[in-house]
């Protein structure tokens, strides 16, 4: 990216001037605020008619601006030649020296505008890769892309394979060349770039042509160097487009959410469709139609580099009439586009494109589908997950340590003197209004009209309930900006409340305090790196000793799962139970089936929990990480469960597009060309099926997305054998049982596995004599029994024969005993010496089986979509 200097503000803006003065600045984007119509029209934010009238302004055109690219085009190639020349093991290939043409077009914004058809004839067929080859072009370039992706390969390293191919075929073939070709093909699957353009001075957003900067009060010369930088947008109607011509993709949009209302019990949260916010557009017509959409968005800065501050700001959308597990896929994500600088994105800049794309699909617009036939899709943006940070960007808010600094409430906060002599913004616990008074869409228009009334009449401290300004977002028909910025469980409680709660307890600094445990630090640290969790858990537990290092799945895990097991023993009666109310507050609202008892039961829990919090630690840990969590059982009520709208999945997009950055030159490039990898994928595969005629080529790609299952039997509905079957001797105890329970065998030798998949909870089992898992424990199951639920170990995986001669799979199972209570997730069971006969048909899932203290605790896993 082009360098730039200034600071970033929202409405007040200030620029350093090439003398070092700095000056105060009135972003060009106010104006539309000044005359009387629109200050007095607040309430028409979301009308019908669209836009504001300024969304159509026009910067003047010229031919000056694309010198100021190609100098930085040729600055690239140099600097790119001189680093080859210096280090050819340097693993960094800039996209703009061999495809600036092709992959950072620059593409004015009336262009996207035609949606429908597509540049690659549908239907015609691929030429053979080379005379009498029994595989077309289509099916190499698809090995080839998830070869790319699966590995992480550079351009480069592609570059190179592709010539070494070369040397390997018939001199006939048809495979691309270079990575350039390769390219140009996959273009005719998905869509260009577009390249944004912005002041460098004051980032008021510019057109590709403009001499001078529109703003009136900056009016910077665009022709000098380094005045023009830009961002990187991919068309959202052009990727629908793509996505629309995938018939499983259009199919399941039309069909998912109306068997959803078909199966969902009367008052039940199980998905975004259960949210007030959906409910309501649905009943209003808007979502009941079939073809219409509705989007979820993030946005968040992520590191590329450690020896940089450049960082990198993607905007991710979730089509949401999609299931969960569809609807988080990497190939079903669409990319708005990418900041990328050492400074945080002007949102004012950054999100204007997205206004307008958005604006289009809310009125509806022509798309084609998988047949050829045209249609009127109207998509809609209903909800925006971000950490603090971005929130208060994205919604042009003070920051969340600041007064008003929340969203959701009117409280204030008051400020804290710490003992140090530093300052904490806080907000304690309001026994009147302990989540009022709420905001409304009514309130913030009302506060950003007083707000922009107050920097018009010069006022110093303009700000209203802490609101700076306007929002892009706020202009968007069917967006609840009151309600549609989603509190995100990841950052505020995994990583923010439960790490603060582990660091009170067991930190260093905090070991005079009348609320620290650091006596049982080590005995803490030591059952951590015993507990064996499930494969679905990716990360095994880690002492308190890398704490620092701990992501926000672990913290989830210890939340969830073990830190009750551990703490029991640790923690003194008044906070151990101070820390169950969380657990149970949190679980509750994060269950695949949210009734609403579980909702009262939630709020109740996490306010006993706030209001303690004071008084067992310090008002000076009351800040907005501990405030919000009274907002959460109104954001579900209205958005849905919290696995439905976290970061979880948008920080595992981040850390996946980071993998594929080679090199510091063409970051954006890079980062687009591995999206539109990502997105043609999924074409690829449909256009050119392999299952059937290609096994081998079938089998290969499998094996590099982990779901080939061709070792795989079906034993009973639903239900799979992993692994080969083997003669095992079982014991005369178990040989009796299986008598005792209906079952016979010819001795005592018998058929035998160790493992099976349950499709229906998504879950794997493990025998506990399966010796390779070490270091998990995937043999503690939860089963049906007498009408009633219990749990065991199983022990082997056997073929028994019923009474009627019919051959049946059962486990032999070493019960605990429990008392059973549906509304937890965490059990206290001791194990019992005997044996239980349970048919596999009767296995519900795994469980977690952790030991502390000579205790036994069984815990269930909340939901099968909140995983690493």
């Amino acid at each position: 990216m082009s360098g730039y200097v200034g600071a970033r503000g929202n409405g007040l803006r200030s620029i350093e001037t090439s003398g070092g003065h700095s000056v105060i600045l009135l972003h060009k984007g106010w104006n539309c605020w000044l005359d009387d119509e629109c200050l007095d029209g607040g309430a028409d934010i979301d009308n019908d008619e669209g836009s504001p009238a300024y969304s159509s302004y026009q910067p003047p055109v010229n031919d000056h601006a694309d010198g100021v690219l190609d100098q930085l085009l040729d600055d690239l190639r140099t600097e790119l030649q001189q680093t080859q020349k210096e280090s050819l093991a340097e693993d960094s290939v800039d996209p703009l020296t061999d495809s600036a043409e092709d992959v950072l077009r620059t593409m004015e914004y009336g262009e996207v505008l035609h949606v429908v058809g597509s540049d690659q004839k549908e239907g015609s067929a691929d030429p053979p890769l080379f005379p009498g080859s029994k595989r077309n072009l289509g099916v190499v370039v698809l090995l080839l892309v998830c070869f790319m992706i699966r590995f992480r390969l550079s351009n480069e390293t592609m570059q190179h394979l592709l010539i070494l191919l070369q040397l390997l075929l018939p001199d006939d073939n048809v495979l691309m060349r270079s990575m350039h070709t390769l390219k140009k093909y996959l273009q005719n699957l998905t869509h260009l770039p577009v390249v944004q353009y912005y002041c460098s001075n004051c980032y008021q957003h510019i057109g590709k042509d403009a001499v001078t900067c529109p703003n009136e009060l900056c009016m910077n010369d665009l022709k000098q160097s380094g005045s023009v930088s830009y961002f990187v947008c991919h068309s959202l109607i052009h990727q629908l487009q793509v996505l629309f011509r995938r018939a499983s993709f259009t199919d399941t949009v039309r069909t998912h959410r109306f068997q959803h209302y078909k199966q969902k019990k009367d008052g039940h949260i199980q998905d975004v469709y259960d949210g007030e916010i959906y409910m309501d557009l649905f009943e209003r017509g808007v979502l009941s139609n079939p073809d219409n959409l509705s989007f979820s968005m993030n946005t968040d800065g992520v590191a590329i580099f450690k020896s940089s501050k450049v960082s990198m700001w993607p905007v991710y959308m979730l089509v949401n009439e999609l299931p969960i597990s569809q609807r988080k896929a990497r190939e079903n994500t669409l990319f708005y586009g990418v900041w990328i600088s050492s400074k945080k994105p002007v949102m004012w800049s950054f999100l204007k494109p997205l206004h307008e794309e958005l604006a289009k699909l809310e009125n509806g617009m022509e798309f084609e589908d998988h047949k050829g036939s045209r249609f009127v899709c109207a998509a809609n943006l209903l909800y925006c997950t971000c950490d603090l940070p971005a929130k208060c960007l994205v919604s042009n808010s003070v920051q969340f340590n600041g007064q008003f600094g929340c969203w959701h409430c009117l409280q204030p906060g008051e400020n804290f003197r710490t003992e140090r002599g530093g300052n904490v913004h806080v907000f304690p616990f309001n026994h009147e209004h302990p989540a009022g008074p709420e905001r409304s869409q009514e309130s913030i228009q009302n506060d950003v009209k007083a707000t922009v009334e107050n920097i018009q009449n010069g006022v110093r401290q303009y700000m209203v309930h802490g609101i700076k300004g306007p929002s892009w977002l706020m202009y968007l028909r069917h967006f609840n900006f009151a309600h549609g910025f989603v509190i995100d469980y990841m950052h505020g409680v995994c990583s923010g409340v439960t790490k603060l709660l582990i660091n009170l307890w067991f930190s260093a600094e905090n070991k005079n305090q009348p609320f620290s445990f650091w006596q049982g630090r080590q005995k803490v640290c030591d059952l951590l790196t015993s507990v064996k969790p499930v494969i679905s858990v990716t990360r095994v537990p880690r002492s308190l000793d890398d704490l620092s290092f701990w992501k926000s799945s672990e913290f989830r895990n210890f939340l969830l799962y073990w830190g009750i097991p551990i703490l029991k023993g640790v923690l003194t009666s008044a906070y151990f139970q101070h820390f169950c109310c969380l657990v149970r507050g949190i679980s509750l609202l994060s269950r695949e089936d949210i009734s609403p008892n579980d909702v009262t039961q939630a709020e109740a829990c996490i306010h006993a929990f706030v209001e303690q919090f004071e008084t067992l630690f310090s008002k000076r840990y009351m800040t907005m990480n501990i405030h919000q969590l009274l907002h959460l059982s109104t954001t579900v009520k209205q958005t849905g469960p919290l696995f439905c709208n976290n970061c979880f999945v948008f920080e595992d997009l981040n850390g996946y597009i980071v993998s594929h950055i080679h090199g510091t030159q063409g970051i954006d490039t890079q980062v687009i060309h591995t999206v539109n990898l990502i997105q043609a994928i999924p074409i690829l595969r449909e256009k050119f099926d392999v299952s059937s005629s290609d096994l081998e080529a079938f089998t290969l790609l499998n094996s590099w997305d982990n779901s080939g299952h061709r070792k795989w039997h079906c034993i009973s509905p639903g239900i799979f054998r992993i692994d080969g079957i083997k003669q095992r001797k079982i014991s005369v105890e178990a040989s009796q049982k299986i008598g005792s329970c209906g079952f016979w065998t010819l001795s005592n030798m018998v058929k035998s596995w160790l493992r099976i998949y349950i499709k229906h909870s998504s879950s794997f089992v493990y025998a506990s004599s399966y010796h390779r898992l070490v270091q998990r424990d995937q043999s503690t199951i939860k089963y049906t029994k007498d009408d009633s639920c219990a749990y065991g170990s199983v022990q082997n995986f056997i073929e028994v024969e019923d009474l009627q001669g019919h051959l049946q799979s059962v486990a032999i199972v070493t019960p605990f005993q429990v008392e059973y209570n549906d509304r937890d997730h965490i059990h206290l069971v001791n194990p019992m010496e005997e044996i239980d006969i349970v048919n596999v048909q009767y296995i519900i899932g795994a469980c977690m089986h952790i030991e502390a203290d000579g205790e036994h605790f069984i815990c269930e896993i909340v939901n099968r979509y909140d995983v690493d």
